[in-house]
Formats: structure tokens, sequence, C-alpha cells
């Protein structure tokens, strides 16, 4: 079996840590395999280790990702359509995705080895941009419009498969996964969704009228955002999970649908209660 390492070469201690998960992995059976441009980090504790410049479908097996949950959501951006599952190991705060203890990697690879994990699969959103609405990422949590650096609110017309929703003017929306409301959208006074209610989440962001609440959408729907101002304004920003994508201008259409690729995550736990995991990672008080 064939392990992609997706790290944060930022966190402290990381090789250390990515040390002894490589020769964790030796001892059941995984072989690990880093982006090529990362050999001159992995050379200083691993001198026989399989690189690949462009990770492809059927050669990786399983991902594992080392840092925050920040860390595991770019992966998923970048590698979900390889159809493999996702382990990530915690080497941050929150932890709100990841399931595996950084100090505990053989406890966590043998489960994987002998079938003592099962696999809990996440909505991802696909992103459409441009005259040709082409393909241009994917999305674990949110896609957001916002007004950027600039002052001013910004207008958005948003459909639902053609047929009109409203016209925001606010700071921007969001267009969110159900993990992805407890994040961006869950600040934004989003409602919290739990992972298996697979659906598309509509959050304007401090709208200019009090009419203006989030919406639930089927997964089979098609959102539609066009920037529809009454004079050009700069500054508009696109971004999937906190990664800016592009600048908008007026005029601009931003297309989001369920994507075919879902996440795929590794879980050990399977008596894990979803309330009790967000008290516990967002400090929520019982009264």
């Amino acid at each position: 079996m064939n392990a992609l390492f997706y790290v944060n070469w930022e966190k402290e201690s990381v090789r250390e840590i990515v040390s002894a998960w490589v020769d964790a992995a030796g001892r059941h059976g995984i072989k690990p395999v880093f982006l090529r441009g990362e050999q001159a980090k992995t050379e200083a504790f691993a001198s026989s280790l399989q690189y690949t410049d462009h990770p492809e479908s059927g050669r990786i097996a399983l991902v594992l990702t080392f840092g925050g949950a920040g860390t595991l959501i770019r992966a998923l951006d970048k590698y979900a359509g390889l159809g493999c599952p996702f382990l990530g190991v915690n080497l941050g705060r929150m932890g709100f995705l990841l399931e595996a203890d950084k100090g505990q990697p053989d406890a966590a690879l043998d489960a994987i080895a002998h079938n003592r994990s099962y696999i809990e699969k996440r909505m991802m959103l696909q992103l459409l941009t441009g005259k040709e609405q082409r393909k241009t990422a994917l999305a674990m949590n949110e896609v957001s419009i916002s007004r950027g650096m600039s002052q001013r609110m910004i207008a958005m017309d948003v459909f639902c498969d053609h047929q009109p929703v409203e016209h925001y003017i606010a700071d921007g929306v969001i267009l969110s996964t159900p993990t992805g409301s407890t994040a961006y959208s869950l600040a934004a006074g989003g409602p919290i969704v739990m992972p298996d209610v697979e659906c598309i989440l509509i959050n304007p962001i401090c709208p200019h009228t009090l009419t203006s609440r989030p919406i639930i959408l089927s997964r089979e729907k098609t959102v539609e955002v066009i920037l529809n101002m009454k004079e050009e304004r700069k500054g508009s920003i696109l971004s999937v999970d906190g990664e800016t994508v592009c600048s908008l201008e007026n005029g601009d259409r931003i297309t989001v649908m369920r994507a075919e690729s879902s996440a795929q995550l590794v879980r050990f736990r399977m008596d894990d209660n979803f309330f009790t995991l967000i008290k516990d990672k967002l400090s929520v008080k019982t009264l």
C-alpha cells in the first residue's frame, strides 16, 4: 500500500513526528510517498523514500496529512479526486476533522492495516468560474465571495437552478457544505448541519436587510452567484476554504454544485457523538 504523506513543514517538531510515522509505516507494510519538491526536507531522516510530481489514482491508497485541520482541508481540496481515504494526524490545536494522535503512529496504522477502521464520506463542492464555466476547484468547507479590502458592501444576485433566490447587498456570501457549517459559515451566523445531511448552505455575510437569512438547499441543486452592482467596484474576492482564488469584477458569475468526489475520512471510533464533539471543539457550554 502506497501512502502519500502531505506535510505542513512549518509545524513545530514536524520532522521528528513524520520520521516516526515513516518508520511505523514500514512496520505495517505501508510505503510512504512524498511530493518531489520535499526531497531535501525528508533526506535528513530517510534515504530511500518514494517521490512523485503528481499523485495518481490507483497508485495512492491512503493520504496521511500532518498539521492542523487546515492542512487536511488543503489536501482534500487538491487530492480528493484520487478516490482514497484520508487520515489527519493532529499537529494543530482544534483538530476538528483529525482522527490520529501524532504520538501513536503504530496504533493508527495497525488499525488501518487490520481493518479496524471505517470510512466516513463527506460531501464536497465543485466550483466553476469564467465565461466558459470551467471546473477550477473543490471545496471541503465553503466557497465564499467577499468585498475583500473594500469598505463598501457588494451586490449579488443568487440563483438556484436558474431560478432567482435573492438579491443580496452584503459583505459577501458563503456557499457551504455541511462540514463547512461549523467553520466560516458558523462565524457568520449560519446554522450547524450534521455531516450526513448532504446539502448546500447559502449564508449572506452581514446583509443590509433584516429579511436575508441562511437558506439550505438540496445537494442536487446548482447555485449561481452574479455580481450585480450599479457601479464598477474593485476589490471583491473569490475564496475556497479560506484561500484566495481570484479577484472579481462586476458581472462575474460563479457556479457551485455538489462535487462528484467525496471526502473519505478514516475513522476509528464509531460511537463518537457529533454534538459532544461540537461542544468539545467549539467550547460550547451547557446550561
